[in-house]
């Protein structure tokens, strides 16, 4: 009887062990047939596979060129720029060398009347070297030439000759004619350049009341604007003047007063 009992149990296992080797080969038999297929997927579509390869390739050696072209191009765009900088340095070097020697040769040749001649001596020096030097280096010179004058007159010279350079526009509405001429002459006796014009003052982003004015400069003529102001106000105190808090880009002119 147990030998019975014993027996069965081996049939057991062997039959388990049997399924078990019939599983295994059921799935060697399937990824038997999955490799074939792959293969045979592979066989079928091989030239389109390696089109899609080939074309991947060309994409990424397209960018990568991209990226190095691009990469030249901003260095050569930085190393440009850093000689266009150095080349402005050098110019303006070698411009205010060539300045001082002209101004230390002028001076020294023209000391004496420069430093000691009179109104109409001075006058004369300064229609001189405006004629000689251009008009940023007249400017310096005129500069130099009011800081170190002896005398009210000379001062008084010097600085009409380096206010010259700036040009101060009034436009102003009809009614107030009398009040822009006598701004005119103030900037006139100062050296400025300047006149008016009569409009309605319509095309004017700001609108003002009457007796106010609206002032209007430009990078350049923020350098005289203090100056200026100090002409305006003296000349016509009932005037409230208004200024823009930075510069403009002006047509005409270095500094612009629109008188409402």
């Amino acid at each position: 009887m147990v030998r019975d009992e014993k027996s069965t149990i081996e049939e057991q296992q062997l039959d388990i062990e049997k399924q078990r080797l019939d599983l295994e080969k059921q799935r060697f038999d399937v990824e038997k047939l999955k490799t074939q297929s792959e293969k045979q997927f592979l066989n079928q579509h091989f030239g389109a596979v390696i089109t899609a390869l080939v074309s991947l390739a060309a994409i990424v050696v397209s960018l990568s060129q991209v990226w190095v072209a691009k990469t030249y191009q901003d260095k050569a765009l930085k190393d440009a720029e850093n000689q266009r900088l150095i080349d402005n340095e050098r110019i303006s070097i070698e411009k205010d060398r060539e300045y001082n020697l002209a101004r230390a040769k002028f001076v020294t040749e023209n000391g004496e009347t420069l430093f000691k001649g009179a109104p109409k001596d001075l006058q004369r020096m300064a229609f001189i070297i405006e004629l000689l030097f251009t008009q940023d280096d007249s400017h310096k010179l005129f500069e130099d030439l009011f800081e170190t004058a002896n005398s009210p007159e000379a001062k008084k010279v010097w600085g009409e000759a380096r206010n010259s350079a700036y040009s101060v526009l009034v436009f102003h509405k009809s009614e107030q004619q009398a009040t822009a001429d006598a701004l005119v002459d103030a900037l006139l006796s100062a050296g400025f350049k300047s006149s008016s014009t009569p409009t309605y003052l319509r095309e004017a982003i700001r609108q003002l009341n009457p007796n106010e004015a609206w002032v209007i400069y430009t990078s350049r003529g923020k350098e005289k604007l203090s100056d200026v102001k100090r002409i305006l106000m003296a000349a016509s105190p009932n005037v409230h003047y208004i200024d823009e808090p930075k510069p403009s880009d002006l047509q005409r002119g270095d500094i612009q007063v629109l008188l409402f």
